[in-house]
């Protein structure tokens, strides 16, 4: 039998593609390999995930490549397929930027002519995309603001963070990393790991660390994040108990664009989402931006398992990607 030496098993020169390894189990592999000499190259799903994993490496000291892809877009894909062909328009909105979407390659995934009937509204309302007749994603609409503005932004957050730590004795991290908003982590020592929305038990908690500094709700901090805006400069702020999000501008403006743009009939629309959950009563999730006076006679469906509550407009199915993918296929 043979038996797996150091000099058997040296993998110097190669490279290892491992899906998943930005932490857990994928890491481990991937550790093992880079110990034999092998090249890292991992993907996940998030952004964040990525960069959470490159750091990992780091710190053992492993260079490695990290790269954002989805290996289940294949199903999606397989489902949105078939109504592109049949001139359905799908609309992506998300919080998330046009490269950390497939690595920034999902128009290679379909032909110029599916691409027709597919758009994209990004970034927390920066862009809005569509694609021109050789199936390259153009820019439609671009709202980031110019160089002062997002200073004006970012500005805003730092006197919000010191706003809580001084008046309320309330510490706060800021993230700095989105194109035209901030993050504002309220909850720093809340270590979510790969889970990077809402979980059980936040909003109570958030609520608790908020009437411990005497503030009495989650309202009164986005009254006042908002408040920091300016006639030039009006922000909209939103949150999902650990982070404050922060800028001009929110999933509403590239649905109300993607629809005056294309004349698009509330009626005829459905809107999926799984962030429609409210930290209160009054306080929604980001895909509850989808929910405008131009969209609100449309159907919403959210599939997050999680229970709480969520605008009455909202149908909870649950079931994850899943059950979105199923209602696709059945069509």
């Amino acid at each position: 039998m043979a038996q797996c030496t150091p000099k058997s098993f040296d993998l110097t020169g190669k490279v290892a593609l491992i899906t998943g390894a930005s932490y857990g189990i994928g890491m481990a592999i991937a550790k093992a390999m880079a110990a034999n000499g092998a090249t890292i190259v991992f993907n996940d799903i998030k952004q964040e995930l990525v960069d959470k994993g490159i750091a990992a490496y780091e710190e053992a000291g492993i260079k490695a490549h990290g790269y954002v892809c989805d290996v289940t877009d294949e199903d999606a894909v397989n489902a949105m397929r078939p109504l592109l062909d049949k001139g359905v328009k799908l609309c992506i909105v998300s919080g998330t930027t046009y490269e950390n979407i497939a690595g920034g390659k999902l128009h290679s995934y379909f032909t110029p002519k599916q691409l027709e009937n597919l758009y994209l509204g990004l970034g927390r309302g920066a862009f809005d995309y569509g694609y021109n007749t050789a199936g390259e994603p153009t820019v439609l609409v671009d709202r980031v603001p110019d160089a002062k503005g997002i200073l004006a932004v970012h500005d805003a957050c730092y006197r919000i963070h010191r706003e809580l730590l001084e008046k309320y004795g309330i510490n706060t991290d800021i993230v700095f990393s989105r194109p035209n908003y901030c993050k504002i982590d309220l909850m720093p020592a809340n270590n979510r790991g790969e889970n990077l929305f809402l979980q059980e038990g936040e909003a109570a908690r958030l609520q608790h660390i908020l009437q411990q500094h005497g503030i009495d709700s989650i309202e009164t901090v986005i009254a006042m994040a908002e408040s920091f805006g300016t006639p030039e400069m009006p922000l909209c702020a939103t949150t999902d108990a650990k982070y404050l999000e922060v800028g001009p501008t929110g999933k509403r403006d590239n649905v109300d664009a993607l629809f005056a743009h294309f004349g698009f009939a509330a009626e005829d629309c459905c809107f999926w989402g799984d962030e429609f959950i409210g930290v209160t009563d009054s306080i929604f999730g980001s895909d509850a931006g989808m929910l405008t006076e131009k969209t609100k006679s449309g159907d919403f469906y959210d599939v997050s398992d999680l229970e709480g509550v969520r605008p009455e407009q909202v149908k909870h199915l649950g079931g994850g990607i899943q059950t979105f993918l199923e209602f696709l296929q059945a069509q």
